[in-house]
């Protein structure tokens, strides 16, 4: 036996020859990322003007509106799924709601 692992060659290691497991997998890990970043994007920005202006040119946006968005729908989803605590989701909230404001 090789030191490959057993599967079907789609990469998702499911056997069934289908790599939509996996590309799905890849996209969640994606949202979560950049959830994240979006919450460390709140913390640099929203007490520091220069800060917040240097981060809207470059992502080439004109506010947060897009990142705020996408961070209360991760909050929303955290909630749900009551993987968060009542302070993070409070601190969640207060960068999405200076998010919608900036």
């Amino acid at each position: 036996m090789s030191g490959l692992a057993a599967g079907d060659g789609d990469g998702d290691g499911d056997g069934d020859g289908d790599g939509d497991s996996d590309s799905e997998r890849l996209a969640m890990e994606r949202e979560v990322f950049a959830a994240y970043v979006s919450v460390l994007i709140g913390f640099i920005c929203r007490e520091h003007p220069p800060h917040a202006a240097a981060a809207l040119a470059t992502m080439k946006e004109r506010s947060f509106t897009r990142v705020g968005a996408l961070l209360q729908s991760f909050l929303e989803l955290q909630a749900e799924a009551n993987l968060i605590t009542e302070e993070s989701a409070s601190t969640m909230g207060d960068i999405i709601a200076w998010m919608t404001v900036a």
